[in-house]
């Protein structure tokens, strides 16, 4: 397109002014072309062209362009065209306007794809006149964001090949412009047509787009807060949407989606983005976009669940079609939520009726909260106590209040308590409540049977199913009929009727078809419908018609019946099993067969068809006499069909009644039967110990019986879920337990506390009653796993019912130890029995480990019964999955024994598995017995190894002595841990003197003090029921008083300080009574627990025998075969029974005593029954009369009563004392100790202790503190006159001062001062009672005192003193043979043998009235020092002293010491010790110079010290310079210092140290003329010529011992070095033959070699030359001298040394620039020359140390190089570190060596170090796979350590840095300290 604008006016060009201007919406720039003459085309200012191109200035995308000319002066032409080409005059599009100075514009449209538009302006008129050109645009708008509450709707042209995720991904799409929509639902249709694009719609801004191939995006944000749905969409091609960023929707096909696509929270941040792809066709978005949306959640449990653990399960709906959720959160709340409480399905366990709400949120919208009750399978009731004749309602979740219609309980086994309902005629089904898994059996009737030789009626259909939902409610109930027969003569032409359908509600079973009748030309009728269809009819036969009439469908078909002129036969009906049989001749055909069900319990057949009849034909046609078969009903219990004798037709047996079954021919159907079986929910009573109680199985009510006691209830719901067992209790309050007594004996007026059921609940030994709800270790209890979430202590159920605290243990599945707990130790006696029982349920079975029940001890563990030791003794563990150990659900009581140490029996029959209602099921594994040295044990449990799921519960854990305080396990059973005893509103009431005496108090506790032994009684009286229980004793003990104590002294009670007395207490008196028994007399003490003693037992008393020959008696009397009885015979014998029946049975042990006790004397008997050593013992007057073995291991309690002085065998006559009764085997020795003796209360064992002290009121009180007080009748008390002894009362003396005990009835008094004792008596309880006082006077010793005296040396003297001495008048003095006399505190002394002690020693005496007390003699020790003799002389030897440094030796002569005198050395008199100088008669010393030595004794004591005036002088050698002449110095050498060699003229020659090394060494050095010698050629190097230093230095070493290196110093003058220097070429003195250039620049640190050579040391001569090193170092040495230097080196052997210099040239053929080697498979070697000479060949030399070397390749030589040349050369040997040398060779064979390289090729090695060799530091780089600390150790190649490092070795790759300089040249060895995987590594140090 082009534009032409003209305008005649005049203009000039001279003005450019360009003006541009950006916002957001538009652009422009502006020409200004100023006034100018001439004309044509004007060039744009600024552009210098006469053409414009829009594209470089108008943006793409830019709409509305438009170019505009103002401010005409004269006419211009405006010329545009849009093909990229300057329009010209004859090639525009001309645009024409107003004349004169109007203004003109053109507008352009838009830019969208960009523009080739060319613009240019003419100057039409030569006039002067200017014009203003302006282009104006309106910009393209940027791509918008989110619209805020509103849509931004973008538009995009796409790719014309439509690929529907790449166009939603924007790929390949451009951008062209967008519009905006308020409305919040989306419609296009109503802002573009359906065949249009976005830019169609209203407020469009930006550029076209294509009708198809494009994508439009809704984009929107700042939403009211809420939720929101999109729902209905309709779109073409394709959709996308996203929620914040995150796709949340997507459909690539086209068009629509009904309901919700997505559904959430937004708010004013949220973003949302819908991108639509339209391919071609329509283009569109339609959809709803509502506030408000909801979703809805839903949520129950499975009522079938048995629990205790709840699943809860939610669903949530959204509308269909809603897209995956982003986040769907769950919040449960309720209580006793298990787990997953932010789960879709949570668990609970919960312990009553419990609501659980659900609050979820889906994409942040919340549902509506949701509630679910969970009514937990437990048994509540008003009260656990109901009283006697009382009732009780329980009652339990899903409760029936009574049975459903017709209900019939099932027959036979019937574990699940099934009921059934059977109905044979229309009716209605009521059940109270839904059954949630019923089974059903509905048969429908059965068809009648046709005539006259018909086919038999089908059975009806037979429908069951094994599990159905009946809802509460009627049901209806509809019973078939059975079908009719034909009437033959009424309807020719039918068959016979079907059977009616039955019902039960919607399930149906149809009825059978009718059977057909003979000549009708019909097929049986079809079976009728239902949910199951009925059989059908029998074919009945023909004689008139070819076809054979087939029998009606169904289930199963009728049989086919039969064609024949005589006779006809009719098929059988099809039965509910099979289908009917075809006729035959003469044979009608069989029913098909029934079905069978055992619904009601019996297995009976049903449904079964009707048999075909036969028939004859016409009246006997076909013989009379013939005998024609009729078809048997299926499974006998369809109709038999008709049969025919002559011409009578008989119907025969007819179908069983209600079973649906198919009438046989001539006979009605028989009607159908619906019948529903179903579990019924029950009460079960067990463990009945109030007799005569009952419960209503359906309802819970309890009905009490008129007996006291209690019942275990149970129920098991219609799904076989069981509660946990609940004890209920008639009578209101139970009699008490126990009772205790604190403290056990008593004191007159003490005070003492009574208790009722005081250990119940409490585990015996161990305390359980503390346990609180939480996790971890509580007091008495570590858990067994420290994981929080495998122990937890939980409220929950007990045994019986009863809420407390229990411990819940869990598996985490780790296959180790999981949730219980291990005990606190607890004090035991290891000659006790102790039972162990806990009680456990397991929760979760699991599928693998185990439960354990175990013990430990301070012994480390237990014995077996068999004597082995067992260090983890367990009594019982339980396979986790087997349920018949441990049954899940129910509490199992778990017992086991440990014996004594002693114990030899059996297993106690007592220990295995209860059950609170079960009883005892199963044995335990083990007991055991106490290992020697166990004071103390604990009890653990808990599970092991067990799977994730398993989990356990644990309660009332107990640790119980076998002594018979214990709770028996009846006890244990019927729940004494958890039984406080009290009914509702009753109280513990307490009396004295006997049960509803005088009352004593009321509580579960009071507080007495009587003053004589009191019986108390308690029992539980009133509350709800009244009920008074019997009472349970408690006796407090009180003893006698006793008379007031003298005392009696064995001496004078006045004496000096240290004397004594013995002062004597009178006895305590005893007074006691005997029981005297005539015949007919008895003390009743009944049957208490402490007294049923099973195991070891010991009987003891006095008795006093009137006349045993009157016959048989018994002194003590239990049950003969039970715990044990007593008999006196008429011989004086006595006879010991027990037995295994619990009473006086058959199966007892008779053991006799084998002697008589005598008459009208006391007599001490016992019987010991001891199990544990398998023996019985009978002693008489504590001598063993008798030994026996039981016949029984154990014995068996029973119920017959405690008597003394009676029983079965007879009444006692005489009298009896001091009974006892143990349930301990007691020894002999323990016999013979306390037969004569009281015993306190109290004591180990003793059970029973009966003294009969009491002088009147019946009672005969039980001392033993078991409080078996017990009834006399008939007896009386007199004076005992039995042998007892005063009861072992106590005597407490006071003070304690001076006393040898404060207890006893004899002290010693022995008081440092006079003192007034007191002694106390008290009776055996502590009771105190009296007193007496003693005085006792004291008269003073002298104490204290420090005795001090001072030494002299022999002919002196001294003093000595005493001081701090109280209470003295005079001292006594003894000397031990020193001379002196004083009666003082001091005393002078003299005289003794120099080199003597002596002791002396004082007395302190106090003399008061004649009495003289002495005082603790104090000693001290004067030592008589002697004089040491002083040395006549000192001598030093003298040898060989031009050797500085060397060791010389001091000795003195004549010398004598004493004492601690030692010799002394000096350089002056008196002066400085010497360095090493010791007490000895010679030292070694390195003199630093000429000295004088002198020597001297040190003092001795109190003798002074003394010196030698004369010395000896040791001169040596002035240090004077260098030699200048040949000489020669010998020094004896040895250690590690340093010897410094001179001549005879002082003159320095060199050092030497020999490291260890000891000798003779000799260094002479000869001065070479001049002192610089020429270059020679060696003859080990020709090649090597070098100036060298003329002074040679030779040492002999040959006369040390040893090997290894030694230090060899040499020194030279500055002046021979600088000569040196000249001579090598770097000074002024030219160079040495042979052109070779020797580096020595720096004087101070000269650059040098030491050359050894062997032979006469010629170094020319051609002898052998050992060349040592290349620039060997120049040192300090001590001593120094002046104008010198040092070259120190190390050598192992010993020669003539050379020094010169290194050469620094390159005076052999070759420059060798590198040489390397490195390691892959094998070695590789490079090396690199920059030039050669005459060179033929290389050789490779290798090494293992570095010493000996071996040639392994050759390589030529390029020969003659200026240029630089690389060689290689490899080796295969290299699993270890080598050392490899280059040799080079001339043609001439001379040859040089090379630095050696060092290279280690193992592919596993862990470390390496390099460079090898190394000069000054090396780096070590260490391999590990963990961080670790070790000690680099280096040793030189005699294995001596030389330096150590440590280091921290990191895991992967550690680099450390070693500092050798300091080491020697040498080989060397680097290895770990600690870790052996790394191998030593060696290496070469050079200088």
């Amino acid at each position: 397109m082009e534009i032409f604008l003209r305008k005649k006016h005049a203009i000039i060009l001279l003005l450019f002014i360009l003006s541009i201007s950006w916002n957001s919406y538009a652009g422009s720039q502006v020409y200004v072309f100023p006034a100018a003459t001439g004309t044509g085309y004007v060039t744009f200012p600024g552009v210098g062209s006469d053409c414009v191109d829009l594209s470089a200035i108008v943006p793409v995308g830019a709409t509305n362009v438009v170019v505009t000319l103002t401010n005409l002066g004269v006419d211009f032409d405006l010329f545009a065209r849009n093909n990229g080409n300057c329009p010209t005059t004859g090639n525009y599009s001309y645009v024409s306007g107003a004349s004169g100075t109007t203004n003109e514009s053109v507008n352009l449209g838009s830019f969208c794809d960009g523009n080739n538009w060319r613009v240019r302006v003419n100057k039409y008129s030569s006039g002067s006149g200017g014009a203003t050109l302006t282009i104006s645009w309106t910009d393209p708008a940027p791509v918008p964001g989110f619209g805020s509450n509103s849509w931004n709707v973008l538009a995009y042209n796409a790719p014309t090949t439509y690929n529907a995720v790449n166009y939603l991904n924007l790929t390949g799409t451009t951008y062209r412009g967008y519009y905006t929509n308020p409305n919040l639902n989306i419609s296009t249709n109503s802002l573009w047509g359906l065949t249009a694009s976005p830019s169609a719609a209203s407020g469009y801004v930006g550029c076209p787009v294509t009708n198809n191939n494009h994508v439009f995006i809704y984009k929107r944000k700042g939403f009211a807060s809420g939720c929101y749905s999109i729902s209905n969409i309709v779109y073409d091609d394709a959709i996308r949407i996203y929620i914040d960023g995150s796709q949340v929707y997507e459909n690539t096909g086209c068009c629509s989606m009904a309901g919700v696509a997505w559904l959430g929270y937004l708010d004013a941040n949220s973003e949302v983005e819908i991108r639509v792809a339209e391919n071609t066709g329509d283009s569109r978005l339609n959809l709803d976009f509502a506030t408000g949306a909801t979703f809805s959640v839903t949520a129950n449990y499975d009522p079938t669940a048995c629990g205790p653990n709840i699943v809860l399960n939610s669903s949530y709906s959204v509308a269909p079609g809603a897209s995956p959720y982003q986040s769907l959160t769950y919040n449960w709340t309720g209580a006793s939520i298990v787990s997953g409480a932010n789960t879709a399905t949570p668990t609970v366990n919960p312990t009553s009726s419990t609501t659980y709400t659900l609050n979820a949120s889906y994409n942040g919208c919340a549902s509506a909260p949701v509630n679910v009750t969970v009514n937990p399978l437990i048994i509540t009731a008003s009260s656990t106590i109901v009283c006697p004749n009382g009732t009780l309602d329980l009652s339990t979740p899903g409760e029936w209040a009574s049975l459903p219609t017709n209900a019939t309980l099932v027959t036979g086994a019937n574990p699940n308590n099934e009921y059934y309902s059977r109905f044979t005629a229309n009716t209605s089904f009521n059940t109270p409540v839904e059954l949630k898994t019923a089974r059903l059996l509905v048969v429908g009737g059965g068809g009648g049977g046709g005539s006259n030789g018909g086919g038999g009626g089908g059975a009806g259909g037979f429908y069951t199913n094994s599990s159905i939902s009946i809802p509460s409610g009627n049901t209806t109930v509809t019973i078939g009929a059975g079908g009719a027969v034909h009437n033959n003569s009424a309807s020719p032409n039918t068959a016979a009727t079907n059977g009616g359908q039955s019902a039960f509600g919607s399930y149906t079973a149809g009825g059978g078809g009718g059977g057909a009748s003979r000549d009708q030309g019909l097929a049986g009728q079809n079976g009728g419908t239902g949910t199951v269809q009925g059989s059908g009819g029998g074919g009945g036969g023909c004689v008139t018609s070819a076809t054979r009439h087939t029998g009606g469908t169904g289930v199963f078909s009728g049989g086919t019946g039969f064609r024949a002129d005589c006779p006809a036969a009719g098929g059988g009906g099809g039965g509910a099993g099979s289908a009917g049989s075809n006729a035959a001749s003469n044979n009608g055909g069989a029913g098909g067969a029934g079905l069978q069900s055992n619904i009601t319990g019996v297995n009976l057949w049903y449904a079964g068809g009707g048999g075909g009849g036969t028939t004859n034909f016409n009246g006997g046609a076909c013989g009379n006499g013939n005998v024609y078969n009729n078809g048997a009903g299926g499974s006998s219990v369809g109709g038999y069909g008709e049969t025919n004798s002559g011409s009578t037709n008989i119907i025969q047996y007819g179908p069983t009644a209600n079973t649906g079954s198919g009438g046989g021919a001539e006979q009605t159907g028989a009607a159908g039967v619906v019948i529903i079986r179903y579990r019924v929910p029950k009460y079960t009573l067990s463990a009945i110990t109030a007799t005569g109680t009952t419960i209503n199985e359906l309802t819970g009510v309890i009905t009490a019986g008129s007996t006291a006691g209690t019942v275990t209830v149970t129920y098991t719901n219609e799904f076989g879920c069981t509660t946990a067992p609940v004890i209920i209790t008639v009578g209101g309050s139970i009699a008490p337990l126990e009772t205790t007594v604190s403290p056990v004996g008593n004191c007159s007026g003490a005070t003492v506390t009574l208790k009722v059921n005081d250990k119940v609940g409490k585990g015996g030994l161990i305390d359980h009653s503390t346990w609180t709800v939480g996790t971890g270790s509580i007091t008495g209890y570590t858990v067994n796993e420290t994981n929080a979430t495998e122990n937890a202590r939980i409220n929950g159920t007990d045994p019986w019912g009863k809420s407390t605290v229990i411990w819940e243990g869990r598996a985490s599945g780790d296959g180790n130890g999981d949730g219980g707990w291990n005990g606190s130790q607890v004090a035991i006696d290891n000659t006790k029995t102790y039972r162990y029982s806990v009680w456990i349920k397991r929760t979760v079975q699991g599928t693998a480990g185990r439960f354990y029940l175990g013990l430990q001890s301070n012994a480390g563990g237990a014995y077996t019964l068999a004597g082995s030791s067992d260090g983890n003794p367990y009594f019982w563990y339980s396979s986790t999955p087997a349920g018949s150990e441990l049954p899940t659900g129910e509490w199992v009581l778990v017992v086991g024994y440990v014996h004594p140490v002693s114990y030899t029996g059996a297993t106690d029959p007592t220990s295995g598995r209860y059950t609170v209602s079960g009883g005892r099921y199963g044995g335990i594994f083990y007991d055991y017995k106490w290992a020697p040295g166990t004071t103390t044990a604990s009890l653990r449990t808990y599970l092991y190894y067990a799977d994730g799921t398993a989990q356990q519960q644990w309660v009332y854990p107990r640790i119980d002595v076998v002594d018979g305080s214990e709770p028996s396990i009846q006890d244990l059973l019927a729940g004494f841990d958890k039984n406080d005893g009290l009914g509702d509103g009753a109280s513990w009431n307490w009396y004295s003197g006997s049960c509803g005496g005088t009352s004593a108090g009321t509580g579960s506790s009071i507080t007495v003090a009587p003053a004589s032994t009191t019986r108390y009684f308690v029992r539980a009286e009133g509350g709800t029921c009244a009920i008074t229980t019997t009472c349970k004793e408690a006796t407090v003990i009180i003893n006698p008083k006793v008379s007031d104590p003298t005392i009696t002294a064995n001496g004078a009670t006045t004496f000096c300080n240290g004397g004594s007395v013995q002062l004597t207490a009178s006895d305590i008196s005893h007074a006691g009574n005997a029981m005297s028994f005539t015949g007919g007399q008895a003390v009743s003490l009944g049957n208490p627990p402490s007294l049923k003693i099973t195991g070891n037992q010991t009987i003891e008393m006095w008795v006093k025998p009137t006349n045993y020959a009157s016959g048989r008696q018994n002194p003590y009397n239990k049950a003969y075969a039970g715990e044990g009885t007593i008999t006196q015979e008429t011989n004086g014998y006595l006879n010991y029974y027990y037995g295994i029946d619990g009473n006086n049975g058959l199966n007892y042990q008779g053991f006799t005593s084998g002697g008589a006790v005598n008459n009208g004397q006391w007599n001490h008997i016992a019987i010991v029954r001891d199990f544990t050593n398998n023996q019985l013992r009978w002693y008489i007057n504590g001598v063993l009369s008798s030994t026996g073995t039981p016949a029984y291991s154990y014995a068996v309690a029973g119920g017959n009563d405690v008597t003394i002085g009676t029983g079965y065998a007879g009444g006692y006559d005489g009298l009896i004392d001091e009974v006892r009764v143990w349930n301990v085997a007691r020894t002999t020795s323990q016999i013979q100790a306390d037969m004569n003796a009281p015993i306190a209360p109290g004591t180990s064992g003793l059970v029973g202790y009966w003294k009969f002290d009491e002088a009147s009121g019946g009672i005969v009180t039980d001392a033993s503190g078991y409080s078996n007080s017990g009834t006399s009748t008939g007896t009386r008390a007199i004076p005992s006159t039995a042998p007892m002894e005063a009861p072992a009362g106590t005597y407490t003396w006071s003070p304690a001062t001076g006393l040898s005990t404060t207890s006893g009835k004899v002290v010693t008094a022995s008081p440092g001062s006079s003192q007034t004792y007191t002694v106390e008596v008290a009776n055996p309880l502590g009771c105190a009672v009296g007193s007496k006082v003693q005085a006792v006077t004291v008269i003073a010793n002298p104490t204290g005192g420090a005795l001090s005296a001072t030494d002299y040396c022999a002919g002196g003297s001294s003093t000595a003193s005493v001081s701090g001495v109280s209470n003295v008048t005079q001292y006594s003095w003894s000397l031990g043979g020193l001379s002196g006399s004083s009666t003082t505190s001091s005393i002078g002394v003299s005289g003794g043998t120099g080199g003597t002690s002596y002791t002396i020693s004082v007395t302190p005496q106090n003399v008061v009235s004649g009495t003289t007390c002495p005082g603790t003699a104090v000693t001290a020790s004067i030592k008589v020092d002697a004089p040491s003799t002083l040395p006549s002389l000192i001598t030093v030897d003298n040898n060989t002293n031009n050797c500085w440094g060397r060791p010389v030796t001091l000795t003195e002569n004549g010398g004598i010491l004493q004492g601690a005198s030692q010799y002394i050395y000096g350089t002056s008199v008196g002066g400085t010790q010497v360095s090493g100088a010791t007490n000895a008669t010679s030292v070694t010393t390195v003199p630093s110079g000429t000295a004088t030595y002198y020597v001297g004794v040190t003092a001795n004591g109190a003798c002074p010290a003394q010196n030698l005036a004369t010395g000896i002088t040791y001169a040596l050698p002035t240090r004077n310079a260098l030699l200048s002449s040949n000489s020669s110095g010998t020094c004896y050498v040895s250690g590690s210092n340093p010897i410094h060699f001179y001549d005879a003229s002082n003159n320095y020659i060199g050092s030497l140290n020999p490291q260890g090394r000891t000798g003779i060494v000799t260094m002479s050095t000869s001065v070479g003329s001049p002192a610089i010698q020429g270059a020679c050629t060696m003859p080990s190097n020709p090649k090597y010529r070098t100036a060298y230093l003329g002074r040679i230095v030779h040492v002999d070493g040959s006369g040390l011992s040893g090997s290894g290196n030694v230090d060899v110093v040499l020194a030279y003058s500055d002046a021979e070095l600088l000569a040196l220097q000249v001579q090598a070429g770097n000074g002024s003195g030219g160079s040495t033959p042979g052109n070779v250039t020797d580096d020595i620049t720096n004087l101070l640190n000269p650059s040098l070699g030491i050359t050894k050579v062997g032979g006469d040391g010629s170094l020319c001569s051609g002898n052998s030359v050992s060349y040592l090193s290349a620039g060997g170092g120049v040192l300090s040495v001590t001593p120094s001298i002046s104008a010198a230097r040092y070259v120190s080196f190390a050598v192992p052997s010993f020669s003539s040394f050379y020094i010169h210099g290194v050469n620094g040239g390159s005076p052999l053929p070759i420059t060798l620039t590198s040489f390397t080697a490195s390691c892959e498979d094998k070695v590789s070697l490079m090396w690199k020359t920059a030039t050669e000479t005459n060179v033929s060949h290389y050789e490779i030399l290798r090494s293992r140390d570095g010493q000996f070397w071996e040639e392994v390749a050759t390589i030529p030589a390029v020969g003659n190089s200026t240029t630089e040349q690389v060689y290689h050369a490899t080796d295969a040997t290299g699993l270890e570190t080598m050392y490899y040398k280059l040799r080079s060779v001339d043609n001439d064979g001379t040859s040089e060596d090379f630095q050696p390289v060092s290279v280690t090729c193992n592919p596993g090695a862990l470390w390496s170090i390099h460079p090898v060799p190394v000069s000054v530091k090396a780096t070590v780089t260490v391999t590990a796979t963990e961080t670790s600390h070790d000690v680099f150790v280096i040793t030189d190649i005699n294995g001596r350590v030389v330096t150590t490092q440590q280091v921290e070795i990191k895991e992967g790759t550690s680099i450390f840095e070693l500092d050798l300089h300091r080491l020697s040249e040498g080989t060397y060895f680097i290895r770990m300290n600690q870790s052996d995987k790394y191998s030593p590594l060696k290496f070469i140090k050079v200088d």
